[in-house]
């Protein structure tokens, strides 16, 4: 099932920023459940409360992530048998997938922006680093633009079966 959400910019649609399609997910309780994610970052976005759309993409990337790497295989695990890949933190889920071939250059860059902008959910780390940044229009859109991306680059990988 493909998702289609309109994400409205300054009152106006733009095509390029209407949907994600998650319907490689071949878990269709998950697939369901990023669907709604999307759905919850997006409307967070139009409501102007850009710290839930960071942290709702963040868990996307995460589930992606996830799901992915249990679905590859062996490879994934064999590099840290200490506990299975649903329980990894998204720092170990990001560069094994990258490591793996399991995304590109772009969608691995993109990974980690949305690592770090899921971080503003702690207070207290974005005080001690001296960030000025705060969660706005611009990084909530970046974050969004990076879902898109992380889910282009795994349908296409798992789907032609291309790791490079």
């Amino acid at each position: 099932m493909r998702l289609f959400q309109r994400l409205v910019k300054r009152g106006q649609r733009t095509d390029s920023d209407s949907d994600v399609d998650v319907s490689f997910v071949t878990d269709d309780r998950l697939r369901a459940l990023l669907e709604d994610y999307w759905r919850q970052a997006i409307a967070g976005y139009e409501a102007k409360a850009y710290l839930g759309t960071l942290a709702t993409c963040g868990g996307i990337v995460e589930g992606l992530l996830a799901w992915a790497l249990v679905t590859t295989g062996t490879e994934a695990t064999a590099r840290y048998p200490d506990k299975p890949v649903p329980e990894w933190d998204i720092t170990r889920s990001i560069k094994v997938a990258s490591d793996i071939g399991l995304v590109g250059k772009t969608a691995n860059d993109a990974s980690w922006a949305v690592k770090e902008f899921r971080n503003f959910i702690h207070p207290y780390n974005l005080l001690r680093s001296q960030k000025s940044a705060r969660a706005d229009e611009a990084l909530a859109g970046s974050a969004l633009s990076a879902v898109r991306e992380i889910c282009r680059s795994l349908r296409g990988r798992l789907q032609i079966g291309t790791r490079t």
